[in-house]
């Protein structure tokens, strides 16, 4: 399972934070030679009633804020990308939701880089916020940029992490964590907690490294490491202890109703991570 996106999809809102969403963008953008949308949505307050006369100026008025936005997401899209990559903006009109979406589903790109807010990432309502929807309800590769921010034109990460439960699924986002690794010259941190506190984690280790495929050893430097306890909570403070630069986090939709469902620990591990995280995707497998 490689990873190298070549359609990039930045969702910015000129927050504070999208200046990190844009050097993240560009640093894979950079790496993988990828083509790059950089999305805003602007959803102005639309009074319920107006004249016809009163419409159309509406309109004229959006129109030339939109425009202004453009401007001013270039400049920031220039400062970032000194020139070096070119990119589209788009600047859609509606409820933030339904436009980011929307463009989504029409670009349908290979990874989709967003922001978090808040000292603890997504920590809000189930449909609280943009965020939270593009993670839940997205079938592309999705990048939660969360903490530090990357040095303006950075070109390497040092150290990845790759939580594992030595199922077929795991091997597959093993080896797309590996071709990531790979391409940024990190260490990658295979990572694997056990629920139950008496299992005997030497043990454990050796099956670990057994698992993990001579092919993936050959890509990129290798640390494995068990714990046990709760697996999210293990998951986080092995992430700063270890001072990792991104999670590569594998995700097995579920669905209920007509939403894309998360497990438990992945949403608990994007919320309260330290660092970026990478969801990869995999398609529900039919009995």
């Amino acid at each position: 399972m490689e990873f190298a996106p070549k359609k990039i999809l930045s969702l910015i809102d000129l927050s504070q934070a999208s200046a990190n969403v844009l050097k993240w963008t560009r640093l894979f953008a950079e790496k993988f030679g990828s083509e790059v949308q950089i999305l805003h949505a602007m959803w102005p307050p639309v009074p319920r009633a107006v004249t016809e006369a009163e419409g159309a100026q509406l309109l004229e008025e959006f129109e030339e804020r939109r425009v202004e936005l453009q401007r001013a997401i270039r400049a920031q899209a220039d400062q970032v990308f000194n020139h070096r990559i070119h990119c589209e903006i788009a600047v859609g009109v509606g409820h933030p939701v339904k436009v980011v979406l929307g463009g989504i589903g029409q670009l349908r790109p290979d990874l989709i880089v967003l922001g978090s807010h808040g000292h603890d990432g997504m920590a809000r309502s189930l449909m609280g916020s943009v965020a939270e929807n593009v993670v839940r309800e997205s079938a592309f590769p999705t990048l939660v940029v969360k903490g530090a921010d990357l040095t303006l034109g950075q070109q390497t990460l040092n150290r990845l992490l790759c939580p594992v439960d030595l199922t077929q699924s795991a091997a597959e986002f093993l080896d797309a964590s590996a071709s990531l690794a790979s391409s940024f010259g990190a260490t990658l941190e295979v990572f694997r907690v056990l629920p139950d506190d008496t299992a005997d984690v030497e043990q454990e280790m050796d099956r670990l490294q057994q698992w993990v495929p001579d092919l993936v050893r050959q890509r990129c430097p290798i640390s494995e490491t068990v714990h046990a306890g709760d697996t999210a909570e293990q998951i986080v403070i092995f992430a700063r202890q270890r001072a990792v630069d991104i999670m590569v986090v594998g995700v097995e939709p579920r669905r209920f109703l007509e939403y894309t469902v998360l497990g438990r620990t992945t949403e608990r591990v994007v919320r309260h991570g330290p660092c970026s995280v990478l969801l990869l995707r995999l398609e529900p497998r039919s009995n």
